[in-house]
């Protein structure tokens, strides 16, 4: 299984080269006018084609938005999703328009939901007036008076509400017509399914709390890394980093900050390893893994550090407590050939950074790195 990437191309566009396509619609766009069915068919088509493409929410979140906007024909779009919490929705994506005139989040208020469910199709932002359910609802909405909002669209997955697009006029100054609508809604419902499918897919393989690659997914990613490397001849190095005296911070200050401490160094992690390169995981308790295709002993100790001394330096929790943390590494085929031998290596080099004192990183060559 591969790692969750962003995939590379161009933009959705309804153009299309023959060959892509069925028989019965490859070529050029269909003329909307002449064959109402086959336009729709084509349009569905290249939808659901380059929906499946993708597997991240966030890139799936921008790919519906243009593409609602563009087979539309509207000014500008707007995506909010329904936040985990449940409470509200949060506004994802905008196109066309200046994300900070607008409200960031829509507050739900009781019967929204059934109102919505009762609903389950586009209607016009003309038609709310203060009675209605929804305008009561969200009353966030007021604020999007300004923009000229034109059509709602109420987005549902197996009857469960899950988000909101709210579209600009059209460019060409016209209504959307029942086809339109049809269309719509069909396009929605696409995006829907596959939003949804990718949410369910991170949830299989991220940590709840910290964001991180589970443990079973890290493993298996390992493997096939290290076949990889083999094959080309190319290194590859393992971190193992372990929060210092972490069981301090559980005991005085609570799980539930614990857990706020974890998700904090979660994204640290993150933000010191390469997006859609490395293979940062949650390894188990308060203990983290990195795994870098293509690097070294020398570069994976440079970048130990630099997550080392960006958790040293950060102050955790409304208390300002300092953490650290402590790693070792081990690199293929220097160290080990398997990668059972390399996390037993990389182990052995984090148990020597506990015993130097914590609040270090030490490589299991060590001809090869200095220890600090």
């Amino acid at each position: 299984m591969e790692h969750p990437k962003k995939m590379e191309g161009e933009p959705f566009s309804l153009q299309a080269t023959p060959g892509e396509l069925p028989k019965s619609i490859s070529g050029n766009i269909p003329d909307p006018e002449q064959d109402r069915k086959t336009y729709n068919l084509f349009i569905l088509y290249q939808a659901s084609r380059a929906l499946s493409a993708v597997l991240e929410v966030e890139e799936l979140l921008e790919l519906s938005l243009d593409m609602t906007t563009e087979v539309m024909n509207t000014a500008w779009g707007l995506f909010y999703l329904m936040s985990e919490e449940q409470d509200a929705l949060e506004l994802r994506k905008s196109k066309g328009i200046d994300a900070k005139t607008i409200p960031s989040s829509l507050h739900l208020a009781e019967g929204m939901v059934d109102w919505a469910k009762g609903k389950m199709e586009p209607f016009s932002f003309d038609e709310l007036i203060p009675e209605m359910p929804f305008s009561r609802s969200f009353p966030d909405l007021r604020n999007l008076t300004q923009a000229n909002p034109y059509f709602l669209i109420p987005i549902f997955h197996q009857l469960r509400f899950i988000g909101l697009i709210v579209l600009g006029r059209r460019l060409d100054g016209g209504v959307f017509t029942e086809n339109d609508l049809e269309l719509l809604s069909t396009l929605v419902s696409l995006s829907a399914n596959a939003i949804m499918n990718a949410h369910l897919y991170e949830l299989a393989i991220l940590d709840g709390t910290t964001k991180l690659f589970v443990v079973r997914y890290f493993r298996q990613r390992m493997r096939e890394e290290i076949k990889r490397a083999s094959r080309y001849t190319q290194p590859l190095t393992l971190l193992m980093l372990d929060l210092d005296l972490f069981k301090l911070v559980n005991d005085t200050y609570g799980h539930p900050s614990g857990d706020k401490v974890l998700a904090d160094v979660g994204a640290i992690v993150r933000k010191c390893t390469r997006e859609y390169v490395d293979i940062p995981c949650r390894y188990g308790g308060e203990e983290f893994a990195v795994l870098l295709p293509e690097t070294d002993t020398e570069g994976g100790y440079h970048v130990a550090e630099r997550i080392r001394k960006m958790i040293d330096k950060t102050r955790f929790l409304k208390e300002n407590i300092r953490i650290t943390i402590s790693a070792g590494l081990a690199s293929y085929p220097t160290d080990a050939d398997t990668d059972e031998e390399l996390v037993e290596r990389a182990d052995l080099a984090l148990y020597e950074a506990k015993r130097l004192g914590r609040n270090r990183v030490v490589a299991h060559d060590q001809s090869a790195i200095h220890i600090i």
